[in-house]
């Protein structure tokens, strides 16, 4: 399934999945950092699930919450590579305004379930347009931005603790426009 995506997006999902590793070594204590590439490697083979599911069941509450936060924060990441990829992909295109018979009609919508955390948000946003540069330049693109963002989200919440509601929803919508 991976050969049939773009080689630039696939890279790109490399290098900033080894910049989080990088940056959880740099962070964690040796057995934490251990564990969750052991993590990594079990979930390429399903015959050791079970026991995953035994080994998770016996480990520390604070480290359950970082290999939370380790592949919450992954699959974040992920998708920002994803939406800098459609974003350059988009802006490659030649698009003339007035010619489309089919116009678009934007809906926004509140969904509590989504509330991030706003600084993690932002830094998301900012990640995605250093990712979206990086390629669309035509020379070599300094990553110390992108790792500096992605060790800066590696220590700050995902979501905000407590129970998201609407409001929450309309400012992170407030935050992206």
């Amino acid at each position: 399934m991976i050969s049939a995506l773009p080689t630039n997006l696939v890279d790109l999902i490399g290098d900033v999945s080894k910049a989080l590793g990088d940056c959880i070594k740099r962070q964690e204590p040796e057995r934490f950092v251990e564990g969750y590439i052991s993590i990594l490697k079990t979930v390429e083979s399903t015959s050791d699930l079970y026991r995953l599911k035994a080994q998770l069941e016996k480990a520390k509450k604070t480290d359950l919450y970082k290999l939370v936060h380790a592949f919450g924060l992954h699959l974040e990441l992920i998708n920002c590579c994803e939406n800098a990829y459609r974003s350059h992909r988009i802006l490659q295109k030649d698009f003339r305004v007035g010619e489309s018979e089919n116009p678009l009609s934007f809906v926004l919508t509140a969904h509590p379930t989504e509330a991030r955390h706003p600084e993690t948000l932002v830094l998301l946003e900012k990640l995605t347009e250093f990712l979206r540069n990086h390629l669309t330049a035509k020379t070599s693109f300094n990553w110390i931005a992108v790792e500096t963002a992605i060790c800066q989200l590696w220590n700050l919440p995902l979501a905000k603790n407590k129970k998201p509601e609407v409001r929450d929803e309309a400012e992170q919508i407030h935050i992206i426009i």
